[in-house]
């Protein structure tokens, strides 16, 4: 099943007059609102609208949203084309993706039932979008981008002006030119969201898919930023080595699904469904919590201390 946007099909559809252009779709959410709504409060009036949980960080000023007043951005992924139409490609392949991984959260996995080859695929793509959507990430990448124009204008600069310049180090891949660092710093948010799904997928495809499990009331938690990637060896490392990567065969990548589940892509757990103890599940929610950006997301009005718990690394040695 194709992970990437339909880019071309939705573009043209956009022309044709068949997708919205102008005032439709202008609240784009980086946590979708699906995603969200299994985060609503079971114990909640029948007379009101679903709501979530929402607190800030450090587990203060807790209130009740709704799922689709929250985490959201005006035109996060909207593209401005050269016709001045607004493409809404991204924010509709995203939209796609959201649907089926519901369907496969409700239909397979809260009910243990095995995935399809096309389910997994359609599984760790959401994984990687749920980590590559947000603006704290599209920003983050963006800003290395514009770092690296900055350093080749001045590179060129001092070339242009005869001076020397050293040598980076030996290069062993395809490079590219300074014009395209700069289309690339440049860009717009919603061009960077497939791009960096496409550099993780092939990877996560391979992984261990893991099911943690808790019938725990509370259940697991979510975020502004919930696909975690977290390395617990990372700090055996020298310190410019402790960023978790793909290349590790120790990290861990994990992002809530439900209350009741958190799904994790390693190399070393074992793939399937894993019933976890209440330990176990307040330290995957403090991961969660101190991971967020600014809010996290209960399905009650209930914060645990277990989760603001501040750990130190043990003394490499």
């Amino acid at each position: 099943m194709a992970c990437c946007p339909p880019s071309a099909t939705w573009y043209r559809q956009l022309r044709a007059g068949t997708l919205p252009r102008s005032v439709d779709h202008k609240r784009q959410h980086w946590i979708p609102r699906g995603y969200l709504k299994a985060w609503c409060d079971p114990d909640a009036p029948q007379d009101q609208e679903p709501y979530v949980w929402q607190f800030a960080r450090d587990g203060k000023s807790g209130r009740r949203r709704a799922p689709k007043k929250i985490f959201f951005e005006s035109e996060l992924y909207t593209l401005s084309s050269s016709d001045g139409l607004r493409d809404l490609s991204v924010e509709h392949s995203l939209a796609e993706l959201e649907s089926r991984f519901v369907a496969i959260r409700e239909q397979k996995l809260l009910l243990d039932r095995a995935l399809t080859p096309e389910e997994h695929v359609d599984v760790c793509a959401f994984i990687a979008v749920m980590h590559s959507r947000t603006p704290s990430q599209i920003d983050h990448h963006r800003s290395n981008w514009e770092r690296a124009a900055e350093m080749g204008r001045r590179v060129r600069a001092a070339m242009d002006a005869g001076k020397s310049v050293p040598s980076l180090g030996i290069q062993t891949g395809p490079s590219l030119s300074l014009e395209q660092v700069e289309e690339l710093a440049n860009a717009q948010r919603g061009d960077f969201v497939w791009p960096l799904v496409a550099n993780q997928l092939p990877v996560l495809c391979d992984m261990n898919l893991s099911v943690l499990a808790t019938e725990d009331p509370i259940g697991f938690i979510t975020s502004d930023a919930p696909c975690v990637w977290f390395d617990p060896q990372a700090y055996l490392r020298p310190l410019h080595m402790q960023s978790p990567g793909l290349g590790y065969k120790t990290i861990e990548i994990g992002l809530p699904s439900s209350p009741n589940q958190m799904l994790v892509l390693s190399w070393l757990l074992r793939p399937g469904r894993i019933q976890i103890n209440d330990q176990l599940l307040d330290e995957l929610n403090r991961r969660t919590r101190f991971y967020a950006q600014d809010h996290f997301v209960v399905r009650c009005n209930v914060v645990r201390s277990e989760w603001f718990t501040v750990r130190t690394p043990p003394t490499s040695s």
